[in-house]
Formats: C-alpha cells, sequence, structure tokens
C-alpha cells in the first residue's frame, strides 16, 4: 500500500520505545543482495532484545520487489508490538512487521568521483555493556547525534570513537583504512555493527590478494592512512578523502580502493553508484 495510508498503533513498543530491530536489503540487477545474510542478522538482533520473529519475512520481501521498478531498497522492521506502557514482557505480545520498498538511494557523483569529507566528535559509540552496537536496533539517535555533529563541522558523515577513544565505525558505515598495500579495519571488539557488506568486502579484498587485518585502530593511524573507505547496503564501497578538514592520503579516492570498487562492481554484475 501507499505509505501514506498505512498504520501503526501509537500503542506499539516500537514507537513508545524504539523497541524494535530492522534490516536494509538492496538489490543488484534486480536481485536482493545477501538477503540470507540480513534475515540472519535480523533474527540475531531480535533474539539480543527477546523479540520474537514473526514468519514470512523472506516472501514478504519477494512481494515488495515485484511491486517495484529499478534496483530496490526495501527495509524491513520489526517491533516487539502493541502492549500496555511499562517494560515487563508480555508472552501474548504479537511483533509488528513492517517492509518499505522504495529506489536505492543516490549519492551525489562526487562521493564515489572525490570521497566523502569526514569529522570526529566527541559523542561517543554506545558501549557493548549499554546498548551493544552488535545489535541493528531503530534506536539510532547515538548515531544520528553523532552524524548531526559532523554535518555542522561541514562534514558528510562522522567518524565515531568508542569508549577507549578508538576507531569505531562511521554513522551507518564500516570504515576501512589502507597502508602500506594492506586494509585494516575495527575488530567486533571495538564496538562496531557486523556490515554485510564489510564482510563481503574482506572477502572480496583478500580473494583480490589484499590483505586484511581486523583490529585496534586509533584516530592518529586513520589521519595517517594511506586511503579511507566506507562500506555499507547503499553505499556499497566509497572513498573518503578528508578527515577533520584535513586530506587523507594524496586527497582523492586511491588506487586500492577503485580496484576494490570495480571489482566490486564486477563480483555483483552492476554498479555501485
Amino acid at each position: 500500500m501507499p505509505a501514506d495510508e498505512a498504520r501503526v498503533s501509537i500503542l506499539d513498543h516500537g514507537f513508545l520505545y524504539g523497541d524494535s530491530v530492522y534490516e536494509a536489503v538492496r538489490t543488484f540487477g534486480g536481485r536482493p543482495f545477501r538477503l540470507g545474510a540480513h534475515l540472519a542478522r535480523l533474527e540475531r538482533s531480535a533474539a539480543g532484545l527477546f523479540i520474537r520473529m514473526p514468519e514470512g519475512i523472506e516472501a514478504a520481501v519477494d512481494d515488495v520487489l515485484r511491486a517495484g521498478h529499478g534496483e530496490q531498497l526495501v527495509r524491513i522492521m520489526v517491533t516487539r508490538g502493541v502492549g500496555s506502557l511499562g517494560y515487563d514482557l508480555d508472552p501474548e505480545q504479537t511483533p509488528t512487521l513492517v517492509l518499505l520498498g522504495m529506489p536505492v538511494p543516490k549519492y551525489p557523483a562526487r562521493f564515489y568521483d572525490e570521497g566523502v569529507r569526514l569529522a570526529t566528535t566527541d559523542i561517543r559509540r554506545n558501549p557493548q555493556n549499554s546498548l551493544d552496537p552488535s545489535l541493528k536496533t531503530s534506536n539510532l539517535l547515538n548515531l544520528r547525534l553523532a552524524f548531526m555533529d559532523a554535518r555542522r563541522q561541514g562534514a558528510d558523515d562522522v567518524v565515531m570513537l568508542n569508549h577507549r577513544g578508538e576507531v569505531a565505525e562511521a554513522s551507518g558505515s564500516n570504515i576501512f583504512l589502507v597502508k602500506d598495500g594492506a586494509l585494516q579495519t575495527p575488530e567486533m571488539g571495538a564496538g562496531i555493527l557486523g556490515g554485510i557488506t564489510r564482510d563481503f568486502v574482506i572477502r572480496l579484498a583478500r580473494d583480490n590478494g589484499f590483505q586484511v587485518t581486523e583490529g585496534v585502530i586509533s584516530p592518529e593511524a586513520l589521519r595517517a592512512a594511506d586511503e579511507v573507505f566506507l562500506t555499507s547496503t547503499t553505499r556499497s564501497i566509497m572513498p573518503a578523502t578528508v578527515l577533520d578538514s584535513i586530506p587523507v592520503g594524496g586527497g582523492l579516492p586511491g588506487a586500492l580502493t577503485r580496484s576494490l570498487m570495480e571489482s566490486f562492481e564486477a563480483r555483483v554484475g552492476a554498479p555501485i553508484r
């Protein structure tokens, strides 16, 4: 149905408490990219919030894709459902399932040709023993406030640090750096979401003969990188060429980043921009 005809109760706990999980799945050449991995992560996130998973999600995704045209993005949301006010678990509460279908967002061409501008912020990523970033929940205020702070600094996106001051992730993307021909990306212990595209790019890079390590990355190491890029469902691979108003590497997308972008497109059989 059209979005303006859809209705969710004001007593739904997704509205009252941000008590929900979600995934965003895109297509390449009309085919959903790594749908199984997205649904597995959705199930893990739901289990982490003690939300029961409804049935029939994969079939519903197919229905949404058949109703659309061109490359599509499907956002899948599962909330705890309608219930009374309060935090007690209600075994009778029925989860709400919502799917939004839309064209894949188009980023400005300069983001891929020239790279995005990043900025650090004093807003830290949620610690794992608070609201675990490895759970993809709809509570996105931590990320949104950090993104807004970066935008106020004139940047396109933010680099969030964890409570130890280590590089974690961007507002909706994972971060990679290139140094001396090898790739580095923050480990899960840094407090990040294990990105579906991140995992794909790690395997792609290793298939192409590049060394990839997951570990602790300092802000200083990020600033001293030869290249930096972001990965996400909608961005795929996107270069970053400025950090805190200072050029990264040569200030233009680097050769290794461009090589991975080309390999990504060849593997999925469709352009990423």
